[in-house]
């Protein structure tokens, strides 16, 4: 074998690895999705180390203080009661809104058997995944009161070195 076919046989997967790669790529909101359904869905079977690994360290989150004056973050609201809503048997909570401003995201959740309330979350992007930094379930009512966000979330900063 010459080395140019050793050459291609090496560097041949990778690079189609490389092209794959792009296509493979979820969109932040299908990753952020993803990450909330599978805590609700190890939430509702008691997996609590696996409930654990859906959030972030408070220290890492320290770092990143959420946007919290941002117009996009503060317009952002629960969903509304139309469209379709799986039952929480199914695991898919279809009344979701997402607004994601730079590496953070805001998430309202409402699961079809608690109509009543909506869950709000904050994640944090840390390299390619999103962590949960912050919940509070039942924050917004249907009357629209809501629980505070917590100002030491959006306060606090370490400073960067």
């Amino acid at each position: 074998m010459s080395h140019r076919w050793h050459a291609l046989v090496l560097v041949g997967p990778a690079l189609m690895g490389a092209l794959q790669a792009p296509a493979q790529a979820r969109s932040p909101d299908e990753a952020i999705r993803a990450r909330i359904l599978a805590f609700y869905r190890d939430d509702r079977a008691d997996r609590w180390p696996d409930v654990l690994s859906h959030f972030s360290s408070g220290k890492i989150t320290a770092r990143w203080p959420a946007p919290t004056s941002e117009p996009a973050w503060t317009r952002a609201a629960p969903p509304r009661d139309e469209g379709p809503c799986a039952s929480a048997d199914g695991g898919r909570a279809s009344r979701m809104t997402i607004v994601v401003v730079g590496r953070w995201a805001r998430v309202f959740v409402t699961q079809c058997s608690s109509a009543a309330s909506t869950d709000e979350l904050w994640l944090l992007q840390i390299g390619d995944e999103w962590k949960i930094a912050w919940l509070a379930r039942g924050a917004r009512q249907r009357s629209g009161a809501s629980t505070p966000f917590p100002r030491w979330l959006a306060a606090r900063s370490v400073p960067r070195t």
